[in-house]
């Protein structure tokens, strides 16, 4: 990377650390609103949300010529290699978003915002697995170390949680936040690969011939493929979130009826619920409910634009280890007092657990610098265990002719002809 691209992908990781920190605030208050509903309210009116936002923008941008349209027919309609464009990817992940928001919102009233945030770190595992199942990724014995690392940082608090030290947490909940990384880390990796498919054919066989299409993919056409295929998925996920979430006494109809009017402040949920164990400190449900999801909704939408942005300028992996830096920002803002949710108590367990968290962070980091450095390519895993070779002992030859390009790599060579 240059200079100025360096810079570039290190203002958006800040961005994206400060806009993560107070999303995970916006969520635990948004959640403690909306209770035994969250699950169900916020899968509904998030993919409305997300649809909502992205789309007027994307057109906005295209109708000032900002998006090329090349871009959009990329992603809907024909990629360059097989139609139905690059979305095909974005399906799965839509249902992957969609399904991850909703374990979540369903595990959140029940996980203190401090347990929640260090258990949600855990995502790192499943992003390298799935990068190196979709996007044949590989990575170094530093780097595996440094997950590593991490991840039992995440095991002392769950530790934590089993020893009763952290009262405001159920285990079985704090189960589901763990099973809920795994959506996002799939989903990333499948949007990665929609920008890496646009770079390949802008190297081998370029759509059309403009400059234009010289660009990267456009951050909003990639955000609103997957809040559509969000919002397609969401019925589906929804009613199956209602069937298990609802109390085994309340009618499916009776369940969503309560969750709108929750949404909408008007229904007493501390009335009906709160003398129920099972369901929290309900003392503000239902008061100030759609009023806090709109908030929590501005941040979250900014909050993913700049990992699309950081997914765009690096690479999935980057925006999740910038995601492990928006765990000790978060926990330090929960310390301060908040409407609903109050200020949260860190415990010196909990403080060892986020400090190992960080030096697996900063452990994996260093490594990817190496390998970076030393101009890895793909290879065998975990180098120096594994023979990698060096980029530089790659070459690339480009004879151009009239329109006719011929690209030669070590064994593989690429002919294209753009008739």
């Amino acid at each position: 990377m240059t200079d100025r691209n360096n810079f570039n992908v290190t203002i958006a990781i800040l961005i994206s650390i400060s806009l993560g920190a107070l999303n995970s605030v916006l969520v635990k208050i948004k959640s403690d609103e909306l209770q035994i509903y969250d699950g169900l309210v916020s899968g509904v009116m998030n993919a409305i949300g997300y649809c909502a936002l992205y789309w007027p923008m994307l057109y906005l941008r295209w109708y000032f010529n900002i998006v090329p349209t090349e871009h959009i027919k990329f992603m809907f309609l024909h990629d360059g290699t097989k139609r139905f464009g690059a979305q095909r990817f974005i399906i799965a992940g839509g249902l992957a978003d969609e399904t991850g928001q909703i374990l979540s919102a369903v595990a959140q009233p029940y996980v203190s915002i401090v347990a929640s945030t260090l258990l949600s770190q855990t995502s790192s595992l499943w992003t390298m697995v799935t990068s190196a199942s979709l996007l044949d990724a590989r990575y170094t014995l530093q780097e595996f170390i440094g997950v590593g690392i991490a991840l039992s940082g995440a095991s002392i608090e769950i530790f934590a949680i089993e020893q009763g030290s952290d009262r405001g947490t159920k285990v079985s909940m704090a189960a589901l936040i763990l099973l809920a990384a795994i959506a996002p880390a799939f989903s990333f990796a499948l949007k990665e690969k929609c920008f890496r498919l646009w770079r390949k054919n802008n190297v081998t066989q370029p759509l059309i011939q403009s400059q234009a299409n010289q660009n990267e993919l456009d951050v909003w056409v990639v955000a609103s493929a997957a809040g559509l295929w969000s919002f397609i998925w969401a019925p589906f996920v929804c009613i199956v979130t209602a069937y298990i979430k609802k109390p085994n006494h309340m009618a499916l109809k009776t369940y969503v009826d309560q969750a709108f009017a929750c949404f909408v402040n008007r229904f007493d949920y501390a009335d009906k619920f709160l003398d129920d164990d099972d369901d929290g400190d309900a003392r503000f449900a239902c008061t100030h409910a759609w009023q806090w999801w709109t908030i929590y909704m501005i941040i979250n939408v900014l909050y993913n634009i700049s990992i699309y942005r950081v997914v765009r300028l690096a690479s999935a992996l980057t925006s999740f280890v910038a995601g492990k830096l928006v765990a000790p920002v978060a926990i330090l803002l929960t310390l301060a007092p908040w409407p609903v949710i109050g200020n949260g108590v860190l415990k010196p367990i909990q403080i060892l657990s986020l400090i190992v968290i960080l030096l697996g962070v900063a452990i994996f980091r260093h490594g990817t610098m190496q390998k970076d450095s030393l101009q890895l390519s793909k290879g065998v895993c975990c180098w120096p265990l594994g023979q990698w070779y060096s980029t530089s002992t790659r070459f690339t030859a480009t004879i151009r002719h009239q329109d006719e390009e011929l690209f030669l790599t070590p064994g593989n060579p690429i002919s294209r002809n753009p008739s």
